[in-house]
């Protein structure tokens, strides 16, 4: 029989199955950016996560009109989109990770001279390093041997070598972020807000090796033209989409984490009023404590008594600094020592 061999999913049903998620991943990051510049806590995290975005917008609509467009589209318009699909896709992988890293760098902050956190830093540099190359290595490739773009399905073809090297290195970064959020838990001066932070960022960076994993299994898989592209458009877009969740879980959290903790304050606040106890035994601690990155908290009221417990938080991420403490209103609302 001569019939084409069948795809294995409609791309049609590929497309509108990913539709939602990839809307979620951009919506995600377009909060995250809108909260940092908000709080104006926007750091080299937050720009490689503004860069990634603005990447992934032409990226999620090309990919699929090459899929969508190839039965109709011109040669040279499939080949522009291949052009720009693969561009754009080397882009978010190496800038989500970098943005993750640095995320990771970011909560340890508060211990500059700390080995953990250079290491975090010489890891982003590393990231860097590798990203560089292996985008401007895959462009000469590309540019070099044109054969792929006079034929179906106008993919192109990265050499074994080379794609070895950039999964491996993706790979092995993430596995060295890995054991660096693991070796972090072993700190005792980090507060249990941070470390749940830092548990975000184990499971972001195991997200992403479970997807580098699969990448590097479909570079050795051999398939028919049609269904490649298919598969290889499906990768990338769930590559997109898991790097996107995961170089913004730490922030999301964060966001939520105030929300959270701004009701369970004006719980306290309600509490020590039926309580009918003074409103000055609710006060935060003098204002040059915000100087040492730490702030006080209502931690329980027992039988008209407070108790006060220390909480070390991140300067830059759980604090406004001196400005939002100066302009905090006096009294029980000041409570948790938690600005907006």
């Amino acid at each position: 029989m001569n019939d084409k061999p069948v795809p294995p999913l409609n791309p049609k049903i590929l497309g509108g199955c990913l539709v939602f998620p990839e809307f979620l991943a951009l919506g995600i990051t377009v909060l995250r950016l809108h909260h940092r510049s908000k709080k104006r806590r926007l750091w080299w995290d937050d720009y490689l996560a503004l860069l990634a975005l603005l990447v992934g917008l032409p990226f999620f609509w090309t990919s699929w009109a090459l899929v969508l467009g190839a039965d109709t589209g011109s040669q040279s318009y499939q080949v522009s989109m291949a052009w720009i699909t693969t561009v754009a896709s080397l882009c978010i992988l190496w800038l989500t990770k970098i943005s993750l890293v640095l995320s990771m760098a970011r909560i340890v902050s508060i211990f500059p001279r700390n080995l953990i956190h250079r290491g975090f830093l010489f890891l982003a540099f590393l990231l860097s390093i590798l990203g560089i190359s292996s985008s401007v290595t895959r462009w000469i490739v590309c540019s070099l041997d044109r054969s792929w773009q006079h034929h179906e399905p106008y993919i192109c073809p990265a050499t074994k070598e080379g794609s070895v090297f950039a999964n491996t290195a993706a790979v092995t970064c993430d596995i060295a972020l890995v054991l660096s959020t693991l070796c972090l838990f072993g700190k005792t001066q980090i507060s249990r807000v941070a470390k749940r932070l830092i548990m975000a960022g184990f499971c972001a960076s195991c997200l992403m090796i479970a997807i580098d994993t699969g990448t590097m299994i479909y570079g050795f898989m051999a398939m028919d033209g049609r269904v490649r592209l298919y598969l290889r458009t499906l990768l990338l877009h769930l590559a997109a989409i898991v790097n996107f969740f995961a170089c913004n879980a730490i922030a999301i959290i964060t966001c939520v984490y105030r929300r959270i903790n701004r009701e369970d304050t004006q719980f306290l606040i309600e509490l020590a009023e039926l309580s009918k106890i003074p409103s000055s035994q609710i006060m935060v601690l003098p204002q040059s404590l915000w100087s040492s990155r730490r702030s006080w908290a209502l931690s329980e009221i027992d039988r008209g008594s407070i108790a006060l417990t220390e909480v070390s938080l991140h300067h830059s991420d759980f604090t406004s600094g001196a400005d939002s403490a100066e302009s905090s209103s006096a009294g029980a609302k000041s409570a948790s020592g938690l600005p907006e």
